[in-house]
């Protein structure tokens, strides 16, 4: 073989190389997903912390739907045209122990999977965030993770968000 033949299967190998990377043009879309807000449950006993907590849940929120939005894991639902359903829900302490409320609210958005989570404070040192993703049409769970953190500050939180987002992305699109 030449020289020139070889430069240009490798120019040509080269020019390929992102085709193969690439997802093909057949691939589904992410399916879509209704997150829910969290909460915080267990050592609540310091009432003079409540708005820095709320604060963090806020923030965990919010990186979460942008990580998974940007990472292209999921579509994220919009929650506006549950808006009814959440409202009546809101008085309900811990929604993600209510499977059949989880379920009305991604049927009503028509999403496929729910995303559920939730922090325990065992203490001011031992957090962890808990995630479940469901089925929208049953409610089963499919896929379950815990992620001890140690100190209940912003970069503790923030550190675990980024775990859970970077063992999401490690599971296969077909499974989620």
């Amino acid at each position: 073989m030449t020289n020139h033949r070889i430069r240009r299967l490798a120019l040509l190998a080269l020019l390929l190389m992102p085709a193969f990377h690439a997802k093909p043009a057949w691939a589904e879309p992410p399916r879509k997903i209704v997150i829910f807000e969290p909460e915080i449950e267990g050592d609540l006993s310091d009432q003079s912390r409540l708005p820095e907590w709320k604060a963090r849940i806020s923030h965990l929120s919010a990186a979460l739907r942008e990580d998974i939005a940007k990472g292209g894991l999921y579509t994220v639902a919009d929650m506006a045209p549950a808006a009814s359903s959440l409202a009546a829900l809101e008085s309900r302490l811990q929604i993600h122990e209510c499977q059949a409320c989880l379920v009305e609210v991604a049927k009503t958005l028509g999403a496929e999977r729910i995303l559920d989570f939730w922090v325990f404070r065992m203490s001011n040192l031992v957090l962890t965030l808990h995630l479940e993703i469901r089925d929208g049409r049953d409610g089963a769970i499919l896929l379950k993770r815990a992620y001890g953190f140690r100190g209940d500050n912003d970069h503790a939180w923030d550190m675990a968000e980024a775990f859970l987002i970077r063992d999401l992305a490690k599971v296969p699109a077909e499974l989620r």
